[in-house]
């Protein structure tokens, strides 16, 4: 849990890059111990830069019913 909520994108990073570096990080959990969608979303957010996480952080707005 400690190396997922580590990781960060460096700034020049390409977000493609970053996601299969978390994904890697996320296939070594267990399925018991796989951190819940909340705290994936979580780290995921903090780990990226300001610029492109306000697009992540924001939140869902449903338009169709």
């Amino acid at each position: 849990m400690i190396k997922l909520f580590s990781l960060v994108t460096g700034p020049k990073e390409r977000v493609k890059y970053f996601n299969q570096m978390f994904t890697m990080v996320l296939n070594k959990f267990k399925y018991e111990t796989m951190p819940t969608h909340e705290l994936q979303i979580e780290a995921y957010a903090n780990a990226l830069l300001s610029p492109i996480s306000i697009f992540v952080k924001r939140v869902g707005k449903i338009t169709l019913h």
